[in-house]
C-alpha cells in the first residue's frame, strides 16, 4: 500500500502535482554508474520528476562513512547544470514559506514540491540533495539524516543496494516501501559458484522490493530461486545500463591498435612498462579476496620500474584492514598508498570506465570488477584465489575471455608477455570476446534505460488505470 496521490492517465500532461517522482538512493559511489544512464533516460522524458539523494553508508566498523556518494552528486549535478541542495538550502526554503516553525520535528515535502515548482521555470525536473551533515572523527557521518522517505514523496525509490542494514534506520526498506514504490537495479554481478545463500537476493533483503531489475535470464533465475515465498517482487530481465556503457567504452577509439600505441615511450614513462590496474576484494581474509597474495608482488614489480601499479582500492577496504581487522596500522596503510603514489596512481574515481581507460591491463579477483573488466575490451586477468571452484558457470564462460593466473608464477609471465609483445598476446583472448557476448549477455535493442523506463510506465497505468 503506497501513499501516493495517481498520476494523470494522459501521461503527456505537465500538471506538477500528478508527474512521476522518481528517488535515486545512493550510498554507493562506486555503484552510480549504473544508476546514472537511468536518471538521465528519466530526466529526457518531461513526465518524470527526479531526485538524486546523496547518504551515508555504514561499514564493517559500524560507522557511517560518505563512500563515494557526495563526489558522485557532485559531478552528477555539475553535469546537469543543476545546484545541490543541503540542510541549509531546505532550512532557509523553509523559513521563506513559514513551514515548519511550530512544529518539532521538521518536514521537508512541502519545501521539496516548492523547489519543483520554481523548477519549472528552468524547465528543470532534477533536485540534487546532499543527504547528510555533521562531520565525525576520520570523515565518517553522523547516522541521523534529516531527510526521509516521507519527504520525497516518490512513486518509484532505486537503491544502489538492497541492504537496509548498511542505510540510517529511517530510510530502511520498510520505511521506504510505505510511500514508495522500491526497484533494486543490481549493484554488481554475481559470479560466485552456486550455494543456497546468495546474499544480494535474498528474501530478507528483497523482501519490500517491488521491481528487480536483472541483467541476464540466469541472474534472473537465480534470484528468482532465493524468493521462497510469495511476495511483491517481480523480476525483470533488461539488461544492465552499465554493461551498455561499457560496451559503448569498447566499441569507441579503444582499439587494439590504440592500446599498442600507448604502450610507447614518451617524456614522462618507461618503455614497455605497461599500467597495471589493479582492483582486489575487500575481504581480504576470505578464499576470493588475492590482496595478501598479490599486492606486494605488484609493487615489487612497479618499484623495478616493469609496470605502473594502477590501484583502485575498494570503499570498504580502509575501513575493513584498519579498523575491523587490524591487518594494518594506520601509518602501515598510508605507507602503502604512498608506495603506490610513487610507482604508478593510487586510484579513487568513482567511475570505472574512468579508471580503466588509464590502465593497459586489468587486475581483479573474483568480484564484478572481473565482468566489468572483460566488457571493457582491455585485457583482463583473473587472480584466482584459494578456492579453486569460486565461480559459477556463467562467469566461468567469460573467463574464457581472460587470463587466469593461479599463483605469482603466472602473474608475472602474463605481464612479461604483454610487455613484449601486447597487441599478440591480447588477441589470444580478444578473438573470442564476440561470441562470449553473445552467449552470456542480454543487451536489449532499445536499451536497459528505456526497457526500465517501459516498465514504470506500464505500471503506472496498471495500477492506477
Amino acid at each position: 500500500m503506497h501513499l501516493l496521490p495517481p498520476p494523470p492517465q494522459n501521461t503527456d500532461l505537465l500538471d506538477i502535482t500528478y508527474k512521476i517522482r522518481v528517488v535515486f538512493y545512493n550510498d554507493w559511489g562506486a555503484s552510480w554508474e549504473a544508476l546514472e544512464p537511468i536518471a538521465h533516460t528519466f530526466l529526457k522524458n518531461p513526465v518524470f520528476e527526479v531526485i538524486v539523494l546523496a547518504m551515508p553508508s555504514k561499514v564493517s566498523s559500524n560507522r557511517f562513512y560518505d563512500l563515494g556518494a557526495s563526489h558522485c552528486l557532485q559531478t552528477f549535478a555539475h553535469k546537469m547544470h543543476c545546484p545541490v541542495i543541503t540542510k541549509e538550502d531546505l532550512d532557509r526554503v523553509c523559513a521563506e514559506l513559514r513551514i515548519n516553525q511550530e512544529q518539532k520535528h521538521k518536514s521537508y515535502a512541502q519545501v521539496i514540491n516548492s523547489l519543483f515548482s520554481q523548477s519549472l521555470q528552468t524547465q528543470t525536473n532534477l533536485l540534487c540533495i546532499l543527504g547528510f551533515d555533521k562531520w565525525e572523527e576520520n570523515h565518517a557521518f553522523n547516522a541521523m539524516t534529516y531527510l526521509t522517505p516521507s519527504d520525497c514523496m516518490a512513486h518509484y525509490c532505486f537503491t544502489t543496494r538492497p541492504y537496509s542494514g548498511l542505510r540510517p534506520e529511517t530510510w530502511h526498506s520498510r520505511h521506504i516501501a510505505i510511500i514508495s514504490k522500491l526497484c533494486y537495479v543490481e549493484y554488481g554481478v554475481y559470479a560466485f559458484e552456486l550455494h543456497d545463500d546468495v546474499c544480494a537476493y535474498s528474501e530478507d533483503n528483497l523482501r519490500y522490493y517491488d521491481y528487480l531489475f536483472s541483467p541476464t535470464t540466469f541472474h534472473a533465475q537465480v534470484a528468482g530461486a532465493q524468493q521462497k515465498n510469495k511476495s511483491l517482487l517481480t523480476i525483470k530481465v533488461t539488461g544492465c545500463a552499465r554493461f551498455d556503457e561499457l560496451i559503448a567504452y569498447a566499441n569507441s577509439a579503444q582499439t587494439i591498435q590504440q592500446h599498442q600505441a600507448s604502450l610507447k615511450p614518451d617524456s614522462v614513462r618507461c618503455p614497455h612498462r605497461i599500467r597495471v590496474l589493479y582492483m582486489p576484494r575487500w575481504g581480504v581474509k576470505e578464499t576470493h579476496s588475492t590482496f595478501l597474495s598479490y599486492t606486494k608482488l605488484l609493487l615489487l614489480e612497479a618499484k623495478a620500474s616493469r609496470i605502473l601499479l594502477h590501484f583502485r582500492p575498494h570503499p570498504n577496504l580502509h575501513d575493513y584492514v584498519v579498523h575491523n581487522q587490524k591487518i594494518m596500522t594506520q601509518a602501515q596503510w598510508d605507507s602503502f598508498k604512498n608506495d603506490v603514489q610513487q610507482n604508478g596512481l593510487w586510484d579513487e574515481s568513482p567511475s570505472i570506465i574512468e579508471s580503466f581507460s588509464r590502465a593497459d591491463v586489468l587486475v581483479s579477483d573474483t568480484s564484478s570488477m572481473l565482468i566489468y573488466a572483460f566488457l571493457s575490451g582491455k585485457p583482463t586477468i583473473y587472480t584466482q584465489g584459494d578456492f579453486r571452484s569460486e565461480v559459477n558457470w556463467w562467469a566461468l564462460r567469460v573467463l574464457q575471455g581472460c587470463f587466469i593466473a593461479s599463483n605469482a608464477d603466472d602473474l608475472l609471465e602474463f605481464l612479461a608477455r604483454f610487455r613484449d609483445d601486447y597487441e599478440a598476446t591480447f588477441f589470444t583472448r580478444f578473438a573470442l570476446r564476440d561470441e562470449i557476448l553473445k552467449q552470456n549477455f542480454y543487451f536489449p535493442k532499445n536499451g536497459s534505460t528505456n526497457t526500465i523506463l517501459s516498465v514504470l510506465l506500464e505500471d503506472m497505468q496498471k495500477t492506477y488505470k
